[in-house]
């Protein structure tokens, strides 16, 4: 049976854009997972003027910047403190 990309990714990537709403010509990081490199879900980012960005097969360091920074961000997201501004102590 197995996970299929129409039940996963494409689910998941069409219910963000109905959500967020991307901007055209943006970049979309993301693993060599099997549902990640289906002819569909390849196709739906196309569609979206999206450009895929994954490492090569067998490198585990092409994606580090970008889940860097990511995870960063989820992290500063989820502060309880606001500031108001980026001087301020």
């Amino acid at each position: 049976m197995g996970m299929k990309a129409q039940d996963t990714t494409i689910a998941a990537f069409k219910q963000a854009v109905a959500h967020r709403r991307p901007k055209v010509e943006m970049t979309f990081h993301r693993d060599r997972g099997k549902q990640y490199c289906a002819e569909d879900f390849k196709n739906l980012l196309d569609d979206y003027q999206i450009q895929q960005s994954m490492s090569r097969k067998g490198n585990c360091w092409g994606n580090v910047t970008a889940e860097s920074f990511l995870k960063s961000l989820k992290y500063e997201a989820q502060m309880p403190k606001r500031f108001a501004s980026y001087s301020q102590p």
